[in-house]
């Protein structure tokens, strides 16, 4: 298969996982949730996850619970290998399945497995021919121009947004260090007044408006609306109060 074409399908089914995911986001939150690791309306996970399936599976798709069991075998794995990666990398965790039953290190779950199984079979029998169908009439320049033209605008939406993140990273660094070196009274004498839980209300807010300014920027605000389970490893007070901060800056 030509690199353009498989290029142009990753695109496609990482704008059609983007819309699936928004959806039943939203659903959940009951509120529109803009999901995607990039700023643009695409998640990669499910191209590269479609690309995998289409690449190792198509082949068999005569046996549809061959594909079933190998698809979750596959996006399980990708799924995971993505967790670990971005906790790596961002010291932070993404999702967290581990309220969910017979997950593996909250990583990744039997529901959502058993789910992305059952999406291989749907993508296998009925989305890919369909696609594939529409695209391939189109010719090779138009398909070669569309694909260079989209890995540009996908090259430098990765860049912004993985120069976003690491401003991000090291800005809840900062804030961790701050709200660290708060003193606090031993348990025993502590205030438990109004007016304290009010002083400490200000204090972390003026530690966040100090890093992040007084209205924290789209990037911050999307990441943390658009994962509601998004947690640092080094650095979750940090995490906690934000959250916290934007929750009561809607009030």
């Amino acid at each position: 298969m030509d690199i353009f074409l498989i290029f142009l399908y990753f695109i496609i089914y990482s704008f059609i996982g983007w819309v699936l995911e928004t959806i039943y986001c939203s659903v959940l939150q009951k509120k529109f949730v803009y999901r995607g690791f990039l700023y643009g309306p695409i998640c990669p996970i499910y191209g590269f996850g479609a690309l995998i399936v289409l690449l190792s599976l198509y082949q068999f798709r005569s046996y549809p619970l061959l594909v079933f069991v190998l698809g979750v075998l596959l996006t399980s794995t990708l799924e995971y290998i993505t967790s670990y990666v971005l906790e790596l990398v961002f010291n932070m965790k993404w999702w967290d399945y581990s309220k969910k039953k017979y997950n593996i290190a909250g990583r990744v779950c039997l529901l959502n497995s058993t789910l992305f199984g059952s999406l291989c079979l749907v993508l296998v029998y009925i989305v890919h021919p369909y696609i594939s169908d529409n695209v391939e009439i189109f010719s090779d320049m138009a398909i070669q121009v569309t694909a260079s033209i989209l890995f540009v605008t996908i090259l430098i939406d990765f860049a912004l947004t993985l120069a976003n993140l690491l401003k991000l990273k090291s800005r809840f660094a900062s804030l961790e260090t701050k709200l660290s070196a708060m003193i606090e009274k031993p348990q025993s004498l502590r205030d438990t007044t109004k007016a304290y839980m009010d002083s400490q209300k200000e204090f972390y807010s003026q530690a966040i408006e100090s890093i992040f300014g007084f209205k924290p920027n789209f990037s911050t605000r999307r990441f943390l609306n658009s994962y509601p389970n998004l947690n640092s490893i080094k650095n979750p007070k940090s995490i906690q109060k934000m959250k916290e901060y934007l929750e009561n800056r809607k009030k």
